[in-house]
C-alpha cells in the first residue's frame, strides 16, 4: 500500500485507513502552571517588536523553537526539529519531535509527542499532525512501550492546539485552544504530557 505523506493526508484518508474518531475533552483539571523561564520573556519580547515578518519558517525559529527549548530544559527530555519518520505507512518530515530521553544529534528514544507548526490555520495543521502521532505510535513499538498514547501540537505560535492518540484510534483534542498569552499554561500542559507518558 501506497505510504501517506504528511503534508499531503486529509482526514478522510486516516479515517478510511485507520478508523480514526475525533473528540473532544475538557480537563478535569487543568495542568499546574510552569514557570516561564527568564530567557524565553526576553526572546519572545524581542519577537513582538516584529510581528509583521511571520513566514512558518521564521515563527517556527523564533516563537516556537524556544518555548520548545523551554519545555526541553525543564522536562530533561529530547528535543528535535525536521526530523524525517517513515513507518510502513507513512513517510515525510515532523517540524518538531519531542523524545523519551535526550540524544546528542540523533533520535534514538521514543516519542513522547509532536509539534506541527502552521503559519495562519490550526484546522491546516491536524491532519499531518494525526498521522505524525500514528507514526510515532508504531515507530515507539521498537522499544517494547506499555505506554500506547502518543501526544501532538499543531501550533501557529500565537495558538496551541494540543491532540492525545489513544490505543483504539480515538483522537482527542484536550480542551480549547491555548494562546500566547497563556505561556504558563503551556508550559504546563507540556510538562503534564510528558509525567503522563512517563
Amino acid at each position: 500500500m501506497k505510504k501517506l505523506v504528511y503534508g499531503q493526508v486529509t482526514q478522510e484518508q486516516l479515517r478510511e485507513r485507520f478508523n480514526i474518531t475525533l473528540e473532544t475533552t475538557n480537563w478535569t483539571a487543568l495542568p499546574a502552571l510552569a514557570e516561564i523561564p527568564n530567557w524565553l520573556q526576553v526572546v519572545l519580547e524581542e519577537f513582538q517588536k516584529y510581528p509583521s515578518t511571520t513566514t512558518e519558517k521564521y515563527l517556527s525559529e523564533s516563537v516556537i523553537a524556544p518555548i520548545l527549548l523551554a519545555v526541553r530544559n525543564l522536562n530533561g527530555v529530547g528535543l528535535y526539529s525536521g526530523v524525517t519518520l517513515t513507518t510502513d505507512e507513512f513517510t515525510g518530515i515532523c517540524d518538531f519531535v519531542i523524545a523519551r530521553q535526550p540524544r546528542p544529534v540523533v533520535m534514538t528514544s521514543a516519542i513522547i509527542a509532536v509539534v506541527e507548526a502552521k503559519k495562519q490555520d490550526i484546522e491546516a495543521g491536524v491532519a499531518q499532525c494525526i498521522a505524525e502521532m500514528l507514526a510515532a505510535r508504531t515507530y515507539n513499538l521498537k522499544y517494547k512501550l506499555t505506554q500506547k498514547k502518543v501526544f501532538g501540537c499543531v501550533t501557529t505560535a500565537s495558538e496551541w492546539q494540543f491532540l492525545q492518540l489513544e490505543e483504539d484510534n480515538r483522537i482527542l483534542f484536550l480542551g480549547r485552544r491555548y494562546f500566547l498569552t497563556e505561556l504558563s499554561q503551556i508550559l504546563g500542559i507540556f510538562k503534564w504530557m510528558i509525567n503522563e507518558f512517563k
